[in-house]
């Protein structure tokens, strides 16, 4: 009984995640312990794998405790209000790439690439406030 309601918890937290992207779990999916291209090193274990256009890079201690996660995808998985925050100053902007960053007990940092003719922009948001991180001409 206890493993079936472990399994549930996991597949559900799962689940959430494959819906909402921007939602990094912090325990590790059964779909990663299969599937996942597993590096470690001297301070971290690193897993890696790609699912429904999002690419995962999770990073746990060697004692498999989760540091951070770093989720890549395009921009139709963005969240509404970092689209919204982005589009107040870079409306004109294309998105080219986005890295949301999660940390234990803090609201998800997006690190997104944006393009204009020959500008780039890179900001960082978390929907409370926006930076911008670099800018540059090609």
């Amino acid at each position: 009984m206890k493993q079936s309601l472990i399994l549930a918890a996991v597949l559900i937290s799962f689940s959430i995640a494959k819906a909402q992207p921007w939602l990094a779990t912090t325990a590790l999916p059964l779909a990663v312990k299969m599937n996942a291209n597993k590096t470690v090193y001297k301070d971290f274990t690193l897993y890696r794998y790609s699912a429904d256009g999002i690419a995962y890079k999770l990073y746990y201690d060697n004692r498999g405790k989760w540091l951070h996660s770093i989720l890549s995808y395009d921009g139709s998985s963005l969240p509404a209000p970092i689209t919204d925050q982005i589009k107040t100053d870079y409306g004109n902007y294309a998105i080219s790439w986005i890295d949301e960053l999660r940390y234990p007990g803090q609201m998800a940092v997006y690190r997104v690439q944006l393009k204009k003719d020959n500008k780039t922009v890179i900001v960082q948001a978390n929907g409370e406030e926006m930076e911008r991180e670099a800018e540059y001409e090609q």
